[in-house]
């Protein structure tokens, strides 16, 4: 009588090898995707400006006198998209500190105490990472009336 190895072996070693070649190339491929989707496609707006201005001059054959009156509109152009993009983000993150409030009084005290050290960190991180834009709301706000 044949052992369960050498009865079902010819298929089932082929079978692993194949399960394991897709596990690697899968973490292999997994990994480069996950790298590639992390990183920003455009972080600065000097960046952004000379790939535009690039492409512009490549696509459109500009002189060295139309790229010197281009540029500076280029330039305009990404530092005001990179102030609306930063503004757009701390508006995100505010939102996420709303949504911690409104869904507080649907957890149970455990939840909530969790939940509170969460807004605690996301507070923080808003606090440092948009120090700038904090500065301009406190700025444009008006001051607080006195009570008597």
């Amino acid at each position: 009588m044949k052992t369960f190895f050498e009865k079902y072996g010819r298929v089932l070693v082929p079978l692993v090898m194949i399960f394991l070649c897709g596990q690697a190339l899968g973490w292999a491929l997994g990994r480069r995707i996950a790298e590639t989707a992390a990183k920003p496609v455009i972080a600065k707006p000097q960046e952004w400006a000379g790939q535009g201005m690039e492409r512009l001059s490549a696509d459109l054959g500009l002189t060295d006198a139309q790229v010197r009156e281009i540029a500076p509109i280029m330039q305009d152009t990404a530092d005001r998209i990179y102030k609306e993009r930063r503004r757009a983000l701390f508006q995100i993150h505010l939102q996420t500190v709303d949504v911690h409030d409104r869904i507080a009084q649907h957890l149970s005290p455990e939840q909530k105490v969790k939940l509170a050290r969460s807004r605690e960190k996301l507070l923080n991180y808003t606090e440092a990472e948009f120090s700038d834009l904090l500065q301009e709301v406190k700025k444009a706000a008006p001051p607080a009336a006195s009570i008597p």
